[in-house]
């Protein structure tokens, strides 16, 4: 038996439309299970970022073909949520934090220059926090 319509307050998707063979449908059963008024939370890459439009096809999202099976971008994003029955509240970049060693090495690994070679290991550990246009995260709320 499937989820009562009208269950939920929220229904989170991190990282989790794009590897759907049937997003729309999965949007439009969402919509179905939330409560009026009820939000939808959502994250993806975002295809059509500046990053991903300078780094060509170096952009790191490229590489997660098939397991991706979806590429989203703004427009796409914003188009698929109000067709499934959705109004957007907010649509922005995630910011993450991490430590210096991990930033750059993905660094790296797109320009191919090892940048974190002779840094000290203790001031690779720290923490920074970065924002790399690459997921967008979006509220929605049910129509």
């Amino acid at each position: 038996a499937g989820i009562p319509d009208g269950t939920y307050d929220v229904v989170t998707l991190w990282e989790v439309l794009e590897h759907l063979p049937d997003p729309r449908g999965t949007l439009s059963a969402v919509r179905r299970t939330l409560k009026p008024q009820g939000l939808l939370a959502l994250s993806t890459p975002d295809a059509g970022s500046a990053v991903a439009r300078i780094l060509g096809r170096r952009w790191p999202g490229w590489s997660k073909i098939p397991e991706h099976l979806f590429f989203f971008d703004r427009s796409t994003t914003r188009r698929i949520l109000v067709e499934a029955g959705f109004h957007i509240l907010s649509m922005r970049y995630v910011s993450l934090v991490v430590s210096w060693r991990y930033l750059l090495d993905r660094v790296g690994r797109v320009t191919g220059m090892p940048f974190h070679r002779h840094l000290p290991e203790a001031w690779l550990e720290r923490s920074v926090k970065v924002n790399p246009l690459y997921d967008l995260m979006v509220l929605a709320r049910r129509n």
